[in-house]
């Protein structure tokens, strides 16, 4: 078995800080936006103003938007990924993982060939991506709950009022 040059191992950590950020700011919530798209308005904003307090906002802000860049050497496993993403399955609750099967078949029909660390990286890649989708996910369903239970207490409140 061939291993990866060290080079590519030290550049994964990278690469996972990459990703996790690139999907954190911009996978799609309930409502369609991103987090990108609301550092973005707020952001925009803050760019009328021009006081202590707004410019130290805008830094603020400015760093929560910074991603670490990718390196350079796993361009061709994002561009896989990318293409990979495209064809990814669901099992009804939420995007199932790549498998290697169906990177094989992606190798078999493209004509592209992944090298081994290629294939770690697309895991990783792949890992950040589920894992933020499950956060996004788990966001949604708090969301829902919150907007239930205080729809729940309305209707008590309304009566408690009435009553008074």
């Amino acid at each position: 078995m061939t291993t990866a040059p060290r080079f590519f191992e030290d550049s994964l950590e990278l690469l996972r800080e990459h990703t996790e950020r690139f999907f954190a700011l911009y996978s799609k919530k309930e409502d369609g936006t991103s987090e990108a798209d609301s550092l973005t308005r707020a952001l925009s904003t803050l760019s009328r103003r021009n006081d202590s307090a707004s410019k130290q906002q805008r830094l603020e802000i400015e760093a929560r938007l910074d991603i670490p860049p990718m390196p350079e050497e796993y361009g061709f496993a994002w561009a896989s990924f990318t293409d990979l993403q495209a064809t990814r399955g669901s099992n009804g609750f939420s995007a199932n993982p790549l498998t290697y099967l169906e990177m094989e078949a992606y190798m078999r029909l493209s004509g592209r060939i992944l090298l081994p660390h290629e294939i770690r990286a697309i895991k990783t890649i792949d890992a950040a991506y589920l894992n933020v989708q499950a956060d996004v996910s788990k966001a949604a369903k708090s969301a829902r709950e919150t907007q239930k239970k205080s729809s729940e207490l309305v209707p008590v409140a309304k009566r408690a009022s009435r009553r008074g």
